[in-house]
């Protein structure tokens, strides 16, 4: 809510979504703020390190000829691959003006309110497609 206590969605809704995250998700309660929806392994899904793996080559070659000229050619090939998680991906309410703070009225609740949301590896088909990859070909 306004005052960034939770509101609580009920220990029915958090056993709902019990399988979610591996099987990690439950009714949390963090003090001062109250319960929701959570995981204490979800946090750890993004990488401190990207993987990198690449490969470079040079070759640099000539050839004389017998009437005093040189033929060379310098090449260098180079791929290289990169993968990385920022984060889960998240939701977080934006209002149409573009403001991105979040907070509404919900007119259901007469409650000014910000809502967001964590996606679980589950509804993501799986921790592989929220990667970021980026491939990198070189040729000179």
């Amino acid at each position: 809510d306004y005052n960034d206590d939770y509101l609580d969605p009920g220990a029915a809704t958090c056993e709902a979504l019990a399988g979610q995250n591996q099987g990690s998700t439950y009714r949390a309660y963090r003090p001062r703020y109250g319960y929701y929806c959570g995981s204490d392994s979800s946090i750890g899904y993004g990488t401190i390190l990207s993987k990198r793996r690449g490969a470079n080559g040079y070759a640099s070659l000539s050839y004389d000829f017998d009437n005093g000229q040189q033929w060379f050619a310098d090449v260098q090939l180079g791929y290289h691959t990169m993968s990385l998680m920022r984060d889960v991906t998240k939701w977080g309410r934006m209002d149409a003006n573009g403001d991105e703070s979040g907070y509404f009225n919900n007119q259901a609740t007469g409650e000014i309110e910000f809502w967001q949301r964590q996606f679980s590896p589950e509804e993501m088909g799986g921790l592989r497609n929220a990667m970021v990859r980026s491939t990198q070909k070189t040729f000179s």
